[in-house]
């Protein structure tokens, strides 16, 4: 029993002392804890440094999309923003502003630069002493949509110097802003034919595949033939085929059979008079008519003759084999106040002759005046 009471103070300050040991190693083991995940001292720079950064921000501008200027592309003034937050700093007077780009590096709020045709990725960095903004960008897209401008000449007239007329023509101005310029036309290559209108088109495509065109007309004129008249005349209605060639003129308000006289004479370059198959065209004044290839018939004084019955036009025309003409034509003249001049053209297929008449008041030829 004394053992006893000797041996349980003991085994009690024992365990006590255990008790101690294991809140102070707890406590340890907790200030452990806490001290690793306490911030370094260049961790807590770099938390100043992001804290600084969120309060200063850079705005590029928006995305845009430019005409080309010239070859080396468009001139454009950058405008950039910071965005700073209130009272986040005091010096913001001092900003920097950072562009990069095609251009290179440029430290400048608004700079003036120039950037090519083509997409062209532009960044913005805005600083303040330590602290410095995430960079914006933006997309500046420089195109061109402008055609290349063709300056058309007047259009051309051909004189026909043979029965293939060589085709010799310049080039259109063009002008473009950007070029180069490819320029093309259609229609024929080497010759044109005799007495034609041809329209061609002329083609002008620049570098970024815009094009224009325009429509020039190639014309060819007939064969310069000599035309010679000798007699007009104002008759009346009583002529079936223009004998009469008297001045009665009472009828119709003084408009009769208008009989003219005369002669078409190849010269130079013709591909000769062949009037059973050529188309006829008469003029003059302002009347005209077309008599069709084949209208006309052959006849015993070596020539051809066309008849026919109209209210108003031709109603006959005789033409021998060398040019020699006569036509009548119903209501075709006039008796006018004062005398007048009158253009007359006569063209047989290809080969055409024109003159200017004197007509005095009655719609005749003037006395003594032959046509040369």
């Amino acid at each position: 029993m004394e053992f006893l009471k000797i041996i349980r103070p003991a085994i009690m300050l024992k365990k006590i002392s255990l008790i101690f040991l294991s809140i102070t190693l707890l406590q340890s083991l907790i200030l452990t804890q806490a001290l690793g995940n306490a911030p370094s001292g260049n961790k807590g720079a770099d938390s100043l440094k992001t804290a600084k950064r969120s309060s200063l921000k850079a705005n590029a501008g928006p995305d845009r999309i430019l005409e080309q200027e010239n070859r080396s592309g468009t001139s454009i003034i950058l405008n950039g923003v910071a965005e700073v937050e209130q009272g986040a700093l005091a010096d913001s007077k001092d900003l920097i502003y950072i562009w990069e780009g095609p251009f290179g590096l440029i430290k400048r709020r608004s700079p003036n630069v120039t950037l090519p045709a083509g997409k062209n990725e532009i960044s913005l960095t805005v600083q303040n002493g330590d602290a410095i903004s995430a960079p914006d960008k933006a997309v500046i897209t420089i195109q061109d949509t402008v055609a290349p401008q063709i300056l058309m000449p007047s259009d051309p007239v051909f004189f026909a110097s043979g029965l293939k007329v060589p085709l010799v023509l310049s080039k259109p101005i063009v002008k473009d802003r950007i070029g180069p310029v490819s320029l093309t036309r259609d229609g024929p290559k080497d010759f044109l034919p005799v007495d034609s209108k041809t329209v061609i088109t002329w083609t002008a495509v620049d570098a970024a595949g815009n094009r224009s065109t325009a429509k020039q007309t190639l014309t060819v004129l007939p064969f310069d033939s000599t035309l010679k008249v000798h007699n007009v005349t104002l008759g009346s209605h009583n002529s079936d085929h223009g004998e009469d060639h008297g001045h009665d003129h009472s009828s119709h308000s003084g408009k009769g059979i208008l009989t003219i006289e005369g002669k078409l004479k190849t010269q130079g370059a013709s591909d000769g008079i062949n009037i059973d198959r050529e188309e006829v065209i008469v003029v003059f004044g302002k009347n005209r008519e077309t008599l069709s290839s084949g209208t006309f018939k052959p006849t015993d004084a070596n020539g051809f003759h066309y008849h026919n019955k109209p209210e108003k036009g031709i109603r006959d025309m005789r033409i021998l084999s060398d040019g020699s003409f006569t036509i009548n034509a119903e209501r075709w003249g006039e008796v006018s106040k004062k005398p007048k001049i009158t253009f007359f053209s006569l063209k047989i297929g290809n080969d055409r002759g024109e003159i200017y008449l004197p007509l005095d008041k009655n719609g005749s030829l003037e006395a003594h005046t032959h046509s040369h």
